[in-house]
């Protein structure tokens, strides 16, 4: 299995960010974008016991959230896709928070996230790497 380093980390080795700005923007990211198991809390389709457990079996089986939620029971795909579309209006990405927080300008950033996203689909070793799982 191929995969990739993370957009900050790429940014870093590009010289254009410090791990201090990556850190205190991915503690930003986790204090305000909601995960998919709040959003279904909130809604009254989990509750937090249920998604303690879907947590718990993702950290084991890597599986996404919504699908074990569905193969429990727990929720369907229609409150899962909902959940995830909830989200999409209001989810900061770590380009997004990097700028949010004076990292790096936009443009700079939009110019580099292009840059990046195509440096991955070639398999550019610059940013692919080999994992063993």
């Amino acid at each position: 299995m191929r995969a990739y380093l993370l957009f900050g980390q790429f940014l870093r080795n590009e010289g254009l960010v410090s791990l201090d700005d990556v850190v205190r923007a991915r503690i930003f990211q986790k204090q305000e974008n909601q995960r998919i198991g709040d959003r279904l809390m909130e809604n009254g389709v989990m509750s937090e016991d249920d998604v303690q457990k879907v947590l718990v079996i993702q950290e084991e089986s890597m599986k996404k959230f919504g699908e074990i939620a569905v193969d429990l029971g727990l929720a369907d795909a229609g409150q899962i896709n909902d959940a995830l579309k909830e989200g999409e209006t209001s989810y900061l990405m770590i380009g997004q928070t990097l700028v949010k927080l004076g990292a790096i300008d936009e443009s700079t950033m939009i110019a580099k996230l292009n840059e990046f996203e195509s440096l991955c689909k070639a398999d550019d070793p610059r940013v692919s790497k080999i994992t063993l799982f």
